[in-house]
């Protein structure tokens, strides 16, 4: 959340979510990449997505009309 004393800003993401099992490949997959091992940073399963777009930080007021 972010403000700029012209309301309540959010982050928006034109995203899509993958099937459990693309999930998981993906995080084994990265998981045994030794070479970036320790730069990873893994994020709970269900917040995995495939970010589309970055609408950047949007006024609240007016996400329900995008």
């Amino acid at each position: 959340m972010d403000t700029d004393g012209a309301g309540i800003k959010k982050r928006l993401f034109v995203a899509v979510y993958l099937p459990q099992k693309t999930i998981h490949g993906l995080l084994d997959a990265l998981r045994d990449n030794r070479v970036y091992q320790n730069e990873w940073r893994f994020s709970s399963d269900e917040n995995i997505h495939l970010t589309l777009a970055f609408l950047g930080w949007v006024n609240e007021e007016i996400v329900p009309d995008i």
